[in-house]
């Protein structure tokens, strides 16, 4: 799935300034070699929120690529890109320091 080596790209990019905010053992912790499904499962109860994540995670993922090919000299890519990249690592349970 190239969602999900995307999203390993941006974890590896980010490692050092990413933290989980989830409480500790309440869910696995993502990283770039993290099965984010795995992860996904681990800090979503339901299948219904689980599923949406992941599409969620999709879109977001496809939206980042787009606006990473476009001219990053922009204020408002670079802007809308720190933006999706916040959503989604708060969706995997992470914020930037």
């Amino acid at each position: 799935m190239t969602t999900c080596y995307y999203i390993r790209k941006l974890l590896t990019k980010y490692a050092d300034e990413l933290k989980s905010f989830i409480v500790a053992g309440a869910g696995m912790v993502a990283d770039s070699k993290s099965d984010l499904n795995h992860v996904l499962e681990s800090l979503y109860l339901e299948e219904s929120e689980i599923s949406l994540a992941a599409r969620e995670l999709e879109v977001l993922a496809q939206l980042h690529q787009n606006l990473s090919n476009q001219n990053n000299s922009n204020i408002s890519v670079s802007g809308q890109l720190a933006e999706v990249e916040r959503r989604i690592f708060w969706i995997l349970g992470l914020k930037k320091n």
